[in-house]
């Protein structure tokens, strides 16, 4: 009886111990996700990185909602009654380089991407792709020509034509794009005058091969009265590549009264040298990019 007893403890702990090596040997399963407060699904861990689109919806705001289009729409609409004050005053200038006024006739300077032009097309195929920007694709997507026109940009251009106010584009597009980016502009029915070169593109003349677009911006105040400017980025109204955030941000100090009266900024939350100003440098891993970026974020959280 014993002898029996004893061989079913034994067998008994063999399929204990057979059961434990079993689930030792085998992956944690993963825990399921728990609704979070607001009735959505919290993750459990951080994704891998590759995985993470950090412009995702900077890019679905900018092709879907209704508060980017107004906001580009009221932009514009002011921008048109503050054309019409400017037109008036004869020492008017929004160009810093402007150094007279006296006798010239007015213009306006506008930037092209993401101020007339929308590419957030392109920015979508990166995104459906998990491709990173260069110039190759990027010529690729302008050879199509497909660049939607900004809402209320060119309604404004027409207006500022109609009131005798030549409108000039600057573009830090390569010289090779300026002609399809010709032929975009004028297929969305945006004013390009036919006697003067008004479309100003990167390297188009000997000392326009920087991106920084002072000496194009004095290459039209030398011969008129430049009375608004419209960008996207700080550089398309004053020097600002290379500037660090508190160098950004003095200049924004410096000219604060000029926006919203002679300065007009289209939102544009994909990039720009607001972006190359946190990273600190081109060329990072995504993964790099999210940790930097993800350091730079403000919360006022109390210590």
């Amino acid at each position: 009886m014993k002898s029996n007893q004893t061989l079913v403890t034994i067998a008994v702990t063999l399929l204990l111990l057979a059961c434990c090596t079993h689930s030792a040997s085998q992956p944690r399963p993963v825990a399921a996700p728990t609704p979070d407060v607001a009735g959505g699904v919290a993750s459990t861990a951080m994704p891998d990185c590759s995985l993470v689109e950090p412009d995702l919806n900077s890019v679905l705001w900018m092709q879907t909602s209704a508060e980017y289009q107004a906001l580009t729409e009221e932009i514009y609409r002011w921008g048109k009654k503050m054309l019409v004050e400017a037109a008036k005053d004869p020492g008017w200038s929004a160009a810093t380089e402007q150094e007279t006024t006296a006798g010239k006739s007015p213009a306006v300077i506008l930037d092209i991407d993401e101020t007339v032009l929308d590419n957030s097309a392109y920015q979508a195929r990166l995104l459906k792709h998990h491709e990173n920007h260069n110039d190759d694709r990027f010529q690729l997507f302008r050879d199509e020509a497909v660049s939607r026109a900004i809402n209320g940009a060119v309604d404004f251009c027409r207006f500022a034509q109609g009131q005798g106010v030549t409108v000039f584009y600057i573009t830090n597009q390569r010289a090779s794009m300026e002609k399809v980016v010709r032929d975009n502009l004028n297929k969305l029915g945006f004013p390009i005058d036919d006697q003067v070169d008004t479309v100003l593109v990167q390297g188009e003349r000997e000392d326009w091969n920087s991106s920084d677009k002072t000496s194009r911006r004095r290459f039209v105040s030398d011969k008129y009265r430049v009375i608004l400017l419209f960008g996207d980025d700080l550089n398309d109204f004053v020097p600002a590549n290379g500037k660090t955030l508190q160098e950004r941000s003095a200049l924004l100090e410096r000219y604060r009264d000029y926006f919203g009266k002679k300065w007009f900024m289209i939102p544009n939350p994909t990039y720009g040298s607001w972006e190359r100003s946190v990273l600190g440098k081109p060329g990072l891993p995504k993964c790099e990019q999210i940790r930097i970026k993800n350091e730079a974020l403000r919360t006022d959280e109390k210590q």
